[in-house]
């Protein structure tokens, strides 16, 4: 079973995952948000609710308010790609196969490293978000580790 700092981690991560399946079925919503203060009720409930997951995951307070900013810029960032990209309306895997046909096309001599690194570039959104997602969670983990370390030498 997992720890209670492991399930926390855990809570984070769906709520990261409940988040972006939000803005992926709400196209409109990064955009709304945008624009808003931060001081709207529904807001303020959404930066505790992240406060309260990622003390429970074992970082400070501190480390949780830094954390919890990181975490809504990576979920809004990828929500507003997802906005006005038009990935909702194109198939992706043609889009995807289309980019890296033009970046292996580039000349060897002024984009060599793209022209190679062309087979793995625009990976689909979905791996993106899951492997920023889970180097964020691992971020937290040691953090959390660290913090746990020092309070126990003190």
């Amino acid at each position: 079973s997992l720890a209670p700092r492991g399930l926390g981690v855990e809570r984070m991560r769906a709520w990261m995952w409940h988040a972006m399946r939000r803005y992926r079925n709400h196209l409109d919503l990064g955009l709304l948000l945008a624009g808003q203060n931060d001081d709207l009720p529904s807001l303020v409930r959404i930066r505790e609710r992240s406060l309260g997951l990622l003390t429970e995951a074992g970082l400070s307070l501190e480390q949780a308010a830094l954390f919890s900013q990181v975490i809504e810029n990576h979920v809004v960032g990828c929500g507003l790609f997802f906005a006005v990209s038009g990935w909702h309306s194109c198939p992706p895997h043609e889009s995807l196969d289309a980019m890296r046909r033009f970046y292996a096309m580039l000349p060897a001599d002024t984009a060599p490293l793209t022209r190679e690194a062309a087979p793995h570039l625009c990976p689909e959104p979905d791996d993106v978000y899951a492997y920023t997602t889970d180097l964020l969670i691992a971020a937290i983990e040691r953090i959390a580790a660290t913090e746990g370390e020092e309070v126990a030498r003190a």
